[in-house]
């Protein structure tokens, strides 16, 4: 009896492993995710758009009130976020001379989706994007973004594919999904376990119907020829710096930057880095902005 009831149990968990554990990866639970933006500023637009795949896609346009705009951001929020967690920025961003515009990425708040891909096809959801602004919002010119954590992964496989994206911002990201997935899994777990966490890994892709194995920022950052400038906390406690700093040196651009945020975990970068750390970043938009226009 001893035998068949742990026979039962070995079953059970290989069963978990095969069909349950894989969707931790790539399903998003939209219900907690923060969606809910006002738009009775004048200055706030909200655009619906198609992706490749023929989902529909929901973004957030904020607008300068500025006459001679210096260009416009994409923001690009981490997993299991979403547009509005960029807004405070984004109304920053305003002030300074920046259109910005805030998607929900597939899967997250107002955008379907079942899965996330991890660039996979987020990459060709950013293009879409990009052809609808240039169709429908002429005045939005001179785009870069702005990408943290999923984000920043998303931004850096794209910007190796479109140069209609002048410069980057990348903050805390990893620099291929086998790594940083196992990762994750010892710090759920509690342990370490190549073996199982690439199990996982592989049967996501399998789920969601894309390949693991090209999602590396890493290997994209050896095609990107345009300005970036990245950003990573010496703390941080889900992605290790370690990554950032590979994908950082493996940049084909020599027009780079990399800033250290001391103290601050993956969630508080731009908190800890406060005021000093968002001017570093003005000067670099600010610079190629201008590089951009002439």
């Amino acid at each position: 009896m001893l035998v068949w009831i742990l026979l039962l149990f070995a079953i059970g968990g290989l069963g978990l492993m095969h069909f349950y554990a894989p969707l931790l990866i790539i399903q998003i639970k939209t219900d907690t995710l923060p969606t809910k933006i006002s738009l009775e500023d004048t200055q706030l637009k909200k655009i619906n758009y198609t992706s490749k795949d023929g989902l529909k896609l929901c973004a957030l346009i904020s607008y300068t009130k500025d006459t001679l705009p210096k260009g416009t951001l994409i923001f690009l929020h981490g997993i299991r976020s979403g547009k509005a967690i960029n807004q405070p920025l984004a109304t920053r961003l305003n002030q300074e001379g920046y259109h910005a515009v805030l998607p929900d990425l597939r899967a997250h708040g107002e955008s379907e989706g079942q899965y996330c891909t991890f660039g996979y096809y987020e990459k060709e959801d950013l293009k879409a994007l990009i052809t609808y602004l240039e169709k429908e919002e002429q005045t939005l010119e001179n785009i870069g973004v702005w990408g943290h954590s999923l984000g920043a992964a998303i931004a850096l496989q794209t910007m190796a594919e479109e140069p209609r994206i002048r410069y980057g911002v990348i903050e805390s990201t990893f620099s291929d999904l086998y790594t940083v997935v196992q990762d994750y899994t010892k710090g759920y777990t509690g342990f370490s376990s190549k073996l199982l966490s690439n199990y996982l890994t592989y049967r996501a892709g399998k789920i969601a119907n894309f390949l693991p194995d090209s999602i590396r920022p890493v290997d994209a950052c050896q095609s990107i020829e345009q300005p970036i400038f990245m950003a990573h906390s010496d703390q941080d406690d889900k992605i290790s710096i370690t990554y950032g700093k590979a994908n950082y040196a493996a940049l084909k651009t020599k027009d780079k930057q990399f800033r250290v945020v001391e103290g601050a975990n993956h969630e508080t970068l731009q908190l800890t880095g406060g005021e000093a750390y968002f001017e570093e970043v003005l000067d670099f938009l600010s610079k190629n902005a201008r590089t951009s226009n002439q």
